[in-house]
Parts: structure tokens; sequence; C-alpha cells
């Protein structure tokens, strides 16, 4: 009986990393360089993960409509930091008056860009779930209760 038992456990931890499929969901990060695209937890580019969204139109659509406003956002946060930081650099190189109206130029461009950025990190991450959504997963689960040993295979 006790062999018979131990074997039953043995057969189900090792089948349950032989039947479990990996999860590799899609995820989406930001660092001080930009965005990360990761699968699973491994990084992967760009054009990989639109590749893997193309099995899901509403998600490749989501995705197209949001990256569509990475691109302008980058621009308006670089030229909007650029007229913020030539004022002050005038100002500390001791010019008398320096060119506030351009600072607040470059501060609305910042708003508008980060505005811009925001709309693609939430239509991504929208399509990154929906993708997720869609994929298939299986996996055994084994587990005690009060009353003994129980074991669970979910598809």
């Amino acid at each position: 009986m006790c062999k018979s038992f131990f074997a039953i456990i043995l057969f189900v931890l090792f089948g349950q990393l032989g039947f479990a499929q990996s999860e590799k969901k899609l995820t989406l990060s930001k660092d001080f360089w930009g965005y990360k695209y990761l699968e699973g937890g491994n990084a992967i580019s760009k054009q990989q993960a639109m590749r893997l969204l193309e099995s899901n139109p509403e998600a490749i659509k989501l995705f197209k409509q949001g990256n569509s406003n990475l691109v302008p956002a980058v621009i308006l946060g670089f030229a909007g930091g650029f007229m913020i930081g030539w004022p002050i650099g005038e100002s500390l190189g001791g010019k008398k008056d320096p060119q506030w109206g351009l600072a607040a130029g470059g501060l609305a461009l910042v708003i508008v860009g980060g505005v811009l950025e925001k709309s693609f990190q939430k239509k991504a991450n929208q399509a990154f779930d929906l993708y997720n959504q869609g994929m298939v997963t299986s996996y055994w689960k084994v587990g005690t209760n009060g009353t003994g040993i129980s074991i669970t295979y979910t598809f």
C-alpha cells in the first residue's frame, strides 16, 4: 500500500512537469530607456510581440491604435524638454531675461506627450490582456485538504 501510494505521488509530481504547459504571457514594462516587451519574463522585440498578437485580431488592432500614439509622444516629449531646458540654461548662464514663454510652451508639449504615452500604455496593456486571455493553459495541481489529498487537472 505504501509503495503504491508513493508511486502515485511520484507519478503525479513528475507528470505535472511533463503535462503542464508553460504560461508565456505577454507583458509590457517600462524602464528609463523605453518599453520592454516580455513573453513569460523573457525580453522580446516589438516586432516579435506584434507577430504573437496577430493570432488575435482584436488585440493587434488595439496594439496598433496605441502604437500610433507612441512616436508623437516621444517627439513631443523630447521637443518639450528641450524647450524647457533652454530658458533654464539661459537663466543659469546669467542672461537677464530668459524666454520663460518658451518654457511654458515646452511644458504644454510635455503634457500632451505624456497623455499620448499613457494612451499607448493603456491600449498595449489591453491588447496584451486580450491575447493572454485567449491562451490555452493546462496544469496539474496536487493539494491537501482536511480529509486527504486532491489531484486536479485543469485544461
